[in-house]
């Protein structure tokens, strides 16, 4: 792997077959604005205890940027990181810390899990697919990070993103950075409700999911109202008629 500085100062590495693991605009900008920020909704922020599911949690860069928004003092905070790649963990070891809390993603490596205070950090190796259902916990936030469509298709099916949504607490949310069309059909099949996120260092959106705290499926490929969450007619996908978010991520 060949380690790569990204445009606003932070670092990731190049998978030899499958690409970089971060957007090249900013690998520290990416986890913040595109997974982190769009998950904590107001609803969310509230509740005295959260449980995240970090899909496909690579390098651990999402989790390390949630910790710096909310600290580890404030709330309780569960987080599951599921993997498949053990050898990303060296990787982790040499790492410049880009996060505040980047030592405890370090220290996760060999304490597994990581218990401090009002944390918990746990990872589960495996094929997330099967690992999931080791979760027995009702999650709230999902950060869901496979490599694009068009390299790991398996991770990105409607089947794949109703496991999520079937252990996922009503008004919870899920953020990808992925815009692909076959994309946000299938996480809308699966029952959540659809929205475009920020669109930072590619040339579309990123995806947000909401699960709807009436329990309604989204049917009509519009956005409907849930919690707090305004209800408008535009069609969910529409935007992804641009070829670059049309046929992959």
């Amino acid at each position: 792997m060949q380690l790569i500085q990204t445009l606003d100062g932070s670092y990731t590495l190049k998978h030899d077959s499958k690409g970089h693991y971060h957007s090249i605009a900013g690998a520290r900008q990416e986890a913040l604005l595109k997974f982190v920020k769009p998950a904590l909704t107001t609803e969310l922020l509230k509740k005295d205890k959260l449980v995240i599911l970090d899909f496909c949690f690579g390098f651990g860069y999402k989790t390390a940027c949630l910790l710096d928004v909310l600290g580890i003092n404030e709330k309780k905070l569960i987080i599951y990181g599921l993997e498949i790649d053990k050898t990303l963990l060296n990787k982790i070891q040499d790492l410049p810390d880009q996060f505040r809390h980047y030592n405890l993603i370090k220290k996760l490596i060999n304490q597994n899990p990581l218990i401090q205070d009002k944390l918990k950090l746990q990872l589960i190796f495996g094929d997330a697919r099967k690992q999931i259902k080791k979760i027995q916990e009702r999650i709230d936030i999902c950060f869901y990070d496979p490599f694009s469509p068009s390299v790991e298709p398996g991770l990105w099916t409607e089947k794949c993103f109703r496991s999520v949504y079937k252990i996922m607490n009503k008004g919870g949310v899920l953020t990808t950075y992925s815009c692909a069309r076959t994309v946000q059909e299938n996480m809308q099949k699966a029952g959540f409700i659809v929205k475009n996120g920020p669109e930072i260092g590619r040339r579309g959106p990123s995806t947000i999911g909401y699960r709807s705290c009436k329990n309604k499926i989204c049917n009509q490929n519009r956005i409907i109202n849930c919690c707090n969450y305004k209800q408008t007619n535009r069609p969910v996908y529409g935007f992804a008629k641009r070829q670059e978010c049309a046929s992959s991520s």
